[in-house]
Parts: structure tokens; C-alpha cells; sequence
């Protein structure tokens, strides 16, 4: 009768493990599927999108006053055709003076001379009209331009933790976990159980606790605890990982 129940339990074993296992490879691939899900769009609002031909020893301009402090425009255009042209962005009263021919100043970062293109994100000056100017004094042929200018928030800009995180980043790493747990099933009867249970729950709920948790089960004599010990310290060291990058990009 005990022979038979040995086998049994023997046999009830690897299945137990093979359940955890695809379980938690389930539950890893839908984690990182939902980080992509769930990831936060920054809202912009395209402000100038246009495709335009400057001629010869001409200009073109666009304008516009910017009231919200929280306002950062994300500028980029290309040269599609006729090679480099100069980019200026000034106040009113320069572009005065440009359009007289007169002496002016532009702002350093957005502007630049004989460029085919250009890419960054830039605060404008608020309250007053901005000119945003593609110029083209006598560079030998006309010029394709396309250019995009989007209105984004600073807010948007300053680190945080997504809520998204709090529903991808949990299941992912409940994933990770059972992978320890099927490799290595906790023995019903061992002391340690509870413990090991408890440094599991804490790499969810705070990457370095489970690190700290992990420490503390390596200094155990016990196989199944520097096992799992090892798995935790390092399920936690990935979790700090993520949720740092989560808060960065």
C-alpha cells in the first residue's frame, strides 16, 4: 500500500513542476506582452506638419505665441530636396530686422546655418510671437522642406511610475517567481516555507526588500533556502532594475 502511494506522489511531482513552469512562462509572456499594451503614449499635438519648396533667395515662416509653461515643442525637419538651407527661430522684433535686411539675432538652440535637417525638443518664450524661419539666400536651387513642430508638456517629461507598471510588472515578475518555485517545489513540511513564501511576495511588492530578503535566506543552512535564497536576491536585483527603468524611459 505505501509502495503504491510513493509512486503516485512520485509521479504527481514532475506534473506539479511542468505546471509551474508553463505557468509561469505564461505569465512572463503576458507580462512583457501588457508592458507594451499599456505603455503610456506622450500626448503631443502636431502643430505645424507641412511639406513646403522655398525658392531662391527666399523664405518661409511660421508663427505662433505660446502661453502655457508647461509648453516644449519637439522640432524636426528634413531637406527632402535641393540640399542645405538655413533654419532660424527668432522673436518679432528680430524677424523685423530679418525681413528688413537689417542685422538679427536668433535663438542658438533651435537655429542653424546650412543644415539638411534637424532634430530636438526646445522650450519656447512664452507670451510673445515665436518665428520659426527656413531660409534659403541664394543657395543655387529651390528647396523641398518637410517640417513637423509638436506641442508636448514638460510634465510629461519629469520621471514617474507609470500605472501601467503596478499591472505588467507584477505579473511578469509573479512569472519569474514560479519559475524558482518549479524548478524547486517547496516541501510541504519544511520550517521554511513560510519565509521563502514571504521573500517571494516581496520582490512584488519592492524589488530591493526581496534582495534584502534574499540575503537573509542565503545565511540559512538549509539547501532549499539558499536555493531559493539565491532566486529571490536575484528575482529582487531585476525587479529594482525594472522599476528604476520604468520611472527613466
Amino acid at each position: 500500500m505505501s509502495d503504491k502511494t510513493d509512486s503516485s506522489s512520485s509521479l504527481a511531482k514532475p506534473k506539479a513542476k511542468r505546471s509551474l513552469l508553463i505557468l509561469s512562462v505564461a505569465l512572463v509572456v503576458t507580462g512583457i506582452a501588457l508592458s507594451f499594451v499599456l505603455s503610456p503614449v506622450p500626448s503631443s499635438e502636431a502643430w505645424l506638419d507641412q511639406t513646403f519648396t522655398v525658392p531662391e533667395g527666399e523664405y518661409k515662416c511660421f508663427s505662433r505665441v505660446f502661453f502655457s509653461p508647461d509648453t516644449i515643442l519637439h522640432i524636426r525637419f528634413d531637406v527632402t530636396q535641393g540640399g542645405a538651407i538655413d533654419f532660424w527661430v527668432m522673436d518679432e522684433e528680430n524677424f523685423a530686422n530679418f525681413t528688413s535686411g537689417e542685422h538679427f539675432n536668433y535663438y542658438s538652440a533651435p537655429s542653424a546655418a546650412r543644415m539638411g535637417g534637424k532634430e530636438l525638443d526646445w522650450v519656447p518664450f512664452l507670451d510673445s510671437a515665436v518665428y520659426f524661419v527656413w531660409d534659403n539666400p541664394g543657395y543655387a536651387s529651390p528647396k523641398s522642406v518637410h517640417a513637423l513642430v509638436e506641442l508636448k508638456s514638460i510634465l510629461t517629461q519629469e520621471p514617474e511610475l507609470p500605472l501601467s507598471t503596478f499591472v505588467w510588472l507584477p505579473v511578469f515578475l509573479i512569472g519569474v517567481e514560479l519559475t524558482g518555485l518549479g524548478l524547486r517545489p517547496l516541501a510541504p513540511a519544511s520550517s521554511l516555507r513560510g519565509k521563502i513564501l514571504i521573500g517571494y511576495a516581496l520582490v512584488v511588492l519592492g524589488g530591493i526588500l526581496g534582495v534584502i530578503w534574499g540575503i537573509y535566506l542565503r545565511g540559512k543552512r538549509s539547501p532549499e533556502a539558499n536555493f531559493h535564497g539565491l532566486f529571490i536576491l536575484g528575482a529582487g536585483v531585476l525587479a529594482t532594475i525594472l522599476y528604476i527603468m520604468s520611472i527613466f524611459y
